[in-house]
């Protein structure tokens, strides 16, 4: 690690542990400090979870088709450090779930219902096994066995399609007939889930011989997303509805705007692929806010009665927010924690 790389994780660590306050406060003296109501029962915590989720499920999802593709020649360097960030992203995400219920352990509830119908309990049950398969593959326990890297592989890819399946069953129930269906939602959470992985991956192969591959990945990816966010403007637009996705549209748009341009001029332009790889991201967390905000301020009685229902504005609350910081930071810290233990086991054994 540089001096640099030190300094990161110094001041991570520093904002964790005050943000992380706030995680405290919720949990021992509940939600009364946030911005949540009748009409929005899901927030920045929860915006901040399908966005982190979303970002570890993309990684390890690329990894696993990578490593199907590519056999025991995958860089084992490159690919170990990218699932210590998935696994980051995973627990971050979980953190700011466990947040959001006020008291975490209510989450063991959905265990104890054995209701394995529900999107919950799906997306609780995918989840835990996603963040035990990128420990694994993390450390590189039993990886290294050719049959198990397969089996791993195998398992992560059925896993994370499920996660991601399971995100978009959680609005079902708030979609209605025709243009009003919202028909690209399913397509969309699993392009940003893969979209948002390829940008990381892009970020953690930079001076690797693997770079000029992924930035094509992202490129196809990028031009993948657009298409579906510019359909599901087209299908409100046809619904008689105000877009709710448009600066996502946008966002993507000028992704993929810049990132052709980059490949017309063929040049060695790192920290433009840089910045548009956390651009990637910050559009991801934008498709998220706007959907979860938009699902909510659908009204849920039937018209006419409707008319009478309250639309009042959601504003995150300075306690949501500093959840959200901890769950950013809580990521740098649990990456540069795993980079340090790897260095510490090399020094002794």
């Amino acid at each position: 690690m540089e001096i640099f790389d030190w300094i990161l994780f110094g001041v991570s660590l520093i904002i964790f542990c005050f943000s992380g306050l706030t995680v405290l406060y919720q949990v021992f003296f509940g939600l009364n400090k946030t911005g949540l109501n009748d009409k929005y029962i899901w927030g920045l915590n929860i915006q901040g979870f399908f966005a982190l989720s979303s970002f570890g499920t993309g990684i390890l999802i690329l990894l696993s088709a990578m490593i199907l593709f590519l056999g025991e020649d995958y860089p084992k360097t490159l690919f170990q450090f990218a699932s210590s960030i998935a696994f980051a992203c995973l627990i971050s995400s979980q953190l700011l779930m466990g947040a959001d219920l006020g008291k975490p352990l209510r989450a063991l509830r959905i265990l104890i219902g054995k209701n394995f119908t529900s999107p919950l309990t799906l997306d609780f049950l995918t989840l835990g096994a996603l963040t035990i398969l990128s420990f694994l593959f993390t450390f590189g326990l039993w990886m290294n066995i050719p049959l198990i890297l397969r089996i791993w592989a195998y398992a992560v890819l059925l896993t994370g399609l499920l996660c991601t399946v399971s995100h978009s069953l959680l609005f079902i129930s708030r979609v209605s007939a025709g243009y009003h269906s919202q028909p690209f939602l399913s397509t969309v959470i699993i392009g940003c889930a893969l979209w948002s992985g390829t940008a990381i991956l892009l970020l953690c192969s930079i001076g690797n011989p693997y770079y000029s591959r992924i930035l094509n990945l992202l490129i196809l990816a990028t031009a993948f997303i657009f298409i579906l966010s510019l359909g599901g403007l087209l299908s409100a637009v046809l619904g008689g509805k105000k877009p709710h996705n448009l600066i996502s549209v946008m966002l993507s748009g000028v992704i993929l705007f810049v990132l052709l341009c980059r490949g017309i001029v063929l040049k060695e332009l790192i920290a433009v692929d840089a910045a548009v790889a956390i651009l990637v991201l910050v559009s991801v967390f934008v498709e998220k806010y706007e959907s979860v905000i938009h699902f909510q301020k659908d009204p849920v009685l039937p018209a006419p009665y409707c008319r009478f229902e309250k639309q009042p504005p959601y504003h995150p609350s300075i306690l949501e927010i500093g959840n959200f910081i901890c769950g950013l930071s809580f990521i740098i810290v649990i990456t540069y924690g795993i980079v340090i233990l790897k260095n510490i086991k090399e020094v002794l054994f």
